[in-house]
């Protein structure tokens, strides 16, 4: 049996496939893998096996996402015109999208749950191990239902330095600190913006805005805090459960009650969770508590939190922590072992990155892949692109080091 085109064997036998990208492309390849390079000249992954015919099976798949990024590639190129301004549903449209996607993020953290499995896991461990260490949190079973002490501070500290730069470039119309976000977000939808352009700074300001009051605006209208109860929160919770998960076309840009009502002629599309209900109920309490708690509802006017206790019940999670011999074969590496420092590895973050990802919110990824160029030398890791769904892989990287 013959290797089909593209497949290779290193040194140790075992198959790669590599796809060699054209020279106007490399600078733009480099742009979509994200791995720091100027540019890509090759397109380079492990298949990880010796057998000629698995290799030959697993290629297939390999070299069509090498051409998918190859496209990928080539629509970079493509001359965008400069442009000026935006038109209001434009501004709408990257708006939504942004915080669509930052909901999606912290929905499924706290629909698979958070990091505390993995850290009472890891504590365990090394105290069956005999390794001393210090901690502040409190060692034992994770909580049955929702999120830990640990994990509440640690995202009280997350929220306390993000919200102050947020609320004085609010107050002031600085949308600085979300500069990336919008240049990425204008490379998504292919839009070449001035940033100087008057269009440039609505968007920015768009991205500040509480996306969850706008939602009950929409619903209630600008009703005073002081005058919103309980039934209006009820009904809020209610709209937002026929929320449709899936918006395109005119449905981006569409109120909640146009929303609840594209909802009703089409029962059968997929509803948002209960924690994306619960994240809006939250922030719309939060600007309610805030607004009591700064003097903007009157001393003499009786006032209850309405949204207390109107949480919907959720799911509980379903992410499982590390298993021993994972965790042995990640830190058996030469860079833990013997101070390696591959040059595909960036240095110190080689060693910091692993570490510290199994001590912080981020997310939990299902599975990573080592990569060796010697019998006992792990040179680096590839981490997995898994999308929005748990399960979905498609790793790539360029060559090693």
């Amino acid at each position: 049996m013959r290797a089909m085109n593209g497949v290779s064997k290193n040194r140790h036998g075992v198959y790669y496939v590599r796809k060699k990208v054209p020279k106007q492309l490399e600078q733009a390849t480099a742009e979509i893998l994200g791995n720091g390079k100027s540019r890509q000249v090759f397109l380079k992954r492990s298949l990880d096996t010796k057998d000629l015919r698995e290799a030959n099976i697993r290629a297939k798949p390999v070299l069509m996402e090498f051409d998918r990024i190859l496209a990928q590639a080539e629509a970079l190129t493509v001359q965008r015109p400069m442009r000026t301004t935006l038109e209001k549903r434009e501004i709408d449209q990257i708006t939504n999208y942004f915080f669509a996607h930052q909901l999606a993020i912290d929905d499924e953290d706290r629909r698979e749950g958070g990091s505390e499995q993995l850290f009472q896991s890891v504590a365990q461990q090394l105290s069956a191990a005999g390794v001393e260490y210090t901690t502040e949190y409190q060692i034992g079973d994770p909580p049955k239902v929702g999120l830990s002490d640990r994990e509440m501070q640690k995202r009280a500290e997350t929220v306390a330095w993000t919200l102050p730069p947020a609320k004085q470039g609010l107050a002031r119309g600085d949308y600085s600190f979300l500069q990336w976000e919008i240049d990425e977000l204008l490379k998504v939808f292919r839009i070449n913006l001035d940033p100087n352009s008057p269009s440039y700074r609505e968007l920015g300001l768009a991205m500040l805005r509480a996306y969850a009051v706008d939602r009950f605006t929409e619903l209630h209208g600008d009703l005073p805090v002081a005058q919103i109860r309980r039934p209006h929160v009820l009904q809020f919770r209610e709209a937002l459960q026929e929320m449709p998960l899936r918006r395109s076309g005119k449905l981006l840009a569409a109120t909640l009650p146009e929303l609840v009502e594209w909802s009703k002629e089409h029962a059968g599309a997929q509803k948002v969770s209960a924690e994306t209900v619960n994240k809006l109920l939250g922030g719309v309490q939060a600007v309610c508590v805030w607004a009591r708690n700064n003097g903007l509802i009157p001393d003499d006017v009786p006032w209850s939190d309405p949204f207390s206790k109107m949480r919907l019940a959720t799911r509980k999670p379903r992410r499982e922590p590390w298993a021993p011999e994972e965790l042995r074969t990640l830190f058996s590496a030469a860079i833990f072992t013997q101070g390696d420092r591959p040059v595909a590895g960036k240095g110190e973050a080689a060693f910091w990155l692993p570490l510290t990802a199994l001590f912080t919110p981020l997310r939990q990824l299902k599975r990573y892949t080592s990569h060796e160029t010697g019998a006992s030398r792990l040179r680096y890791y590839r981490v997995h692109n898994w999308g929005r769904n748990v399960g979905s892989c498609g790793p790539i990287s360029g060559q090693d080091g």
